[in-house]
């Protein structure tokens, strides 16, 4: 794998003080699952382990740890 990621904005929702955003990421031509975020940050690093799951470099159990972690940190 040694294509960079790009994150496309799909989609932002709510009022300018609270919106929300829904962001993919494309490697290497291929869209992969979106998430959602509070911010485009966490929209971002959401997709990203979707990504890494649908590309079996982590598992289930691993997404769902660093999306407790990425959570966790944003509050």
């Amino acid at each position: 794998l040694n294509a960079s990621p790009i994150y496309e904005l799909l989609d932002e929702k709510g009022p300018d003080h609270s919106k929300c955003f829904e962001v993919c990421v494309v490697i290497d031509g291929k869209r992969y699952n979106s998430a959602w975020g509070p911010n485009k940050k966490m929209a971002e690093q959401k997709a990203a382990l979707f990504a890494l799951e649908e590309l079996g470099i982590m598992d289930a159990k691993e997404i769902d740890t660093a999306l407790d972690e990425i959570s966790t940190s944003e509050e």
